[in-house]
This record gives structure tokens, C-alpha cells and sequence, in this order.
């Protein structure tokens, strides 16, 4: 999403939109919508997890 899309659905959603809903209005799926908000959810804490992902070693043949 665009960053002026990002602003004013993080807006709409403070607001009381739901995730659903912002996503047909937007044409974009619920997750996109998510990962717009995700600072804004109640369930979002940052944690180390959020900073880096660990890469995978490398899978025996």
C-alpha cells in the first residue's frame, strides 16, 4: 500500500472501521490491511522476533 493509502486507513481503523471492512473499501486483502495497522492492535508488541529473522540452516540432503 501506498503511504498516503497506510495513513488513512490507519485512520479509519482508529476510528472504528473494521479490518474487512477497510479491505473491500480498499480493494486490498484483510492482510494487507493487517500489516497497515499492525502497530495499532492490541495484540502487537514488538519483541526480538519483530527486529530480525534467524535464517534456517541449511536443510540435510
Amino acid at each position: 500500500m501506498r503511504a498516503a493509502k497506510t495513513d488513512t486507513v490507519r485512520t479509519a481503523y482508529l476510528e472504528g472501521r473494521s479490518i474487512a471492512a477497510l479491505a473491500r473499501a480498499h480493494g486490498v486483502s484483510r492482510g494487507a490491511i493487517r500489516t497497515a495497522v499492525a502497530g495499532l492492535l492490541p495484540d502487537h508488541a514488538v519483541t526480538e522476533e519483530d527486529v530480525a529473522v534467524p535464517e534456517l540452516p541449511p536443510h540435510p540432503l
